[in-house]
């Protein structure tokens, strides 16, 4: 009954853009198997005052709402297009923004947030027709239309630049003077920046615990004891780069939750009535930096095949080249994930390039109908200038191979996949073996195995960062 009511909604829709005032040559429209006669005059788009003409489908309106062939135009801004057949659903990227579209979906996911749409997106004459507003403003675009001669202007905003007039100085006024946030005993200067935090009395070392869930982009800073008659429970707001806001939580113990604009580390500076932690973004901290992707996670097993789940294996190899990573070399890594949690495919590669990574490896484990495939094969983004990714896969595979002793499927370019396609360092991704083979599983989910093939990835991501 839904599925009949949302298709009434929809005849009646484009039946009423059929009655509306007749200006150009019809145009046939097909839509959810259905054919409708489209009558309303074209519309003329240009984007930062350029022309943009489609060829094989033009801007439409339905309802007022301006639908717009998604990879014509959104390309020519600069996005990143992806279509998923097997979802129907469309992925737009564009600086740190992702947006997806799941086709007469009446939502939309914006880099996490979900929105409600006046118009859902469509397939339309076998184009992926979407609402040209809410995509062009969700991408920080300013829209215009111009109803007279129908036309929609797409224009990047400009950035203004703040007059700051001089302030007059005081004679009781420092030299030095802070910018920031003074909320009693906590302090925010933003010239450095850095966190000042004002105790009563001393925190003891050994229970003080700072965590960086740098994924969900939150430093929490826990005291290790009840503080409360020192700080109140309740919001601090920031609202720089840096931080956007500090929550302050007394339980068990107090915490202050900071909920950073960005990936940060921090250097805490600890004295006897008084924390000072400075903010400071990865590179500038780290020379080397690795960015390790366990596949799946959480809600998503991935395969699963012979009694092993992919996530889990994924995460366990994942740990164990970590380990050696750590254990042996000073290169600093990052994980999407360290526990069976659920991190987007749409975040991973946006998390890597917050970091600045230098060097990105996703690791995966294959499957497929016939079980008779088995062997390893790594994945590159074929480059647009030289040959470095597929250099770099090369080694991986032949590490692989080497260490592990799997079938040796090859190195395989793969443009359409998205933590390949949208990391902007150096990216590799590995399917070291198929759960549903039964002799690769067996491998698998053997300690043995798992240690070989860390120790494969361990020294081809040395070597890579030897000639990065």
């Amino acid at each position: 009954m839904k599925k009949q009511l949302c298709l009434i909604m929809v005849i009646a829709v484009l039946l009423s853009v059929r009655m509306t005032n007749v200006y150009a040559t019809p145009m046939e429209l097909v839509c959810d198997g259905n054919r409708y006669l489209y009558e309303l005059a074209p519309i003329t788009l240009y984007i930062d005052d350029m022309l943009v003409e489609t060829q094989a489908m033009p801007p439409i309106q339905i309802e007022e709402i301006t639908l717009v062939p998604v990879r014509e135009i959104f390309e020519a801004i600069g996005a990143v297009i992806e279509w998923k057949e097997e979802e129907k659903k469309v992925y737009i990227a564009y600086q740190d923004t992702v947006i997806i579209l799941e086709m007469n979906h009446p939502e939309a996911w914006v880099s996490g947030i979900t929105f409600i749409l006046d118009m859902p997106a469509k397939i339309i004459n076998n184009k992926i027709m979407v609402p040209l507003r809410f995509i062009s403003e969700q991408l920080g675009f300013d829209v215009y239309w111009d109803g007279v001669n129908r036309t929609i202007y797409i224009n990047a905003p400009i950035e203004k630049v703040p007059e700051i007039e001089p302030e007059e100085e005081s004679e009781d006024s420092a030299d030095d003077t802070v910018v920031g946030v003074n909320q009693g005993n906590i302090r925010y200067e933003n010239t450095t920046p850095k966190l000042l935090i004002d105790l009563k009395e001393e925190v003891i070392k050994e229970q003080l615990i700072i965590q960086n869930d740098y994924v969900n982009k939150k430093i929490i800073i826990d005291l290790g004891d009840n503080y409360e008659t020192s700080f109140n429970n309740g919001s601090m707001m920031i609202q720089d780069t840096v931080i956007e806001y500090i929550e302050v939580k007394n339980t068990l113990t107090t915490q202050f939750v900071l909920h950073m604009n960005g990936i940060y580390e921090y250097e805490l500076d600890e004295q006897a009535k008084k924390l000072e932690i400075k903010f400071i973004k990865p590179k500038d901290k780290y020379d080397k930096i690795l960015f390790l992707d366990a596949g799946h996670g959480g809600k998503a097993p991935g395969s699963i095949a012979n009694n092993l789940i992919e996530k889990e294996v994924n995460l366990k190899q994942t740990l164990a080249v970590k380990d050696l990573i750590e254990n042996n070399t000073d290169i600093k890594v990052y994980l999407t994930r360290s526990e069976d949690i659920s991190v987007s495919t749409e975040e991973r590669p946006f998390i890597a390039n917050d970091i600045g990574a230098d060097l990105f490896v996703s690791i995966h484990n294959n499957s497929t109908s016939n079980s008779e495939v088995n062997g390893t094969e790594v994945h590159y983004y074929p480059d647009t200038n030289g040959d470095v990714n597929e250099s770099i896969a090369s080694l991986f595979q032949e590490k692989l191979i080497a260490y592990c002793g799997l079938k040796d499927r090859g190195v395989k370019p793969s443009p359409d996949l998205w933590v390949l396609k949208m990391s902007n360092m150096p990216a590799v991704l590995i399917e070291g073996g198929f759960l549903s083979n039964v002799s690769d599983a067996s491998c698998l989910g053997d300690e043995a195995f798992t240690n070989a093939y860390a120790y494969a990835v361990y020294e081809a991501i040395v070597e890579t960062f030897n000639h990065l």
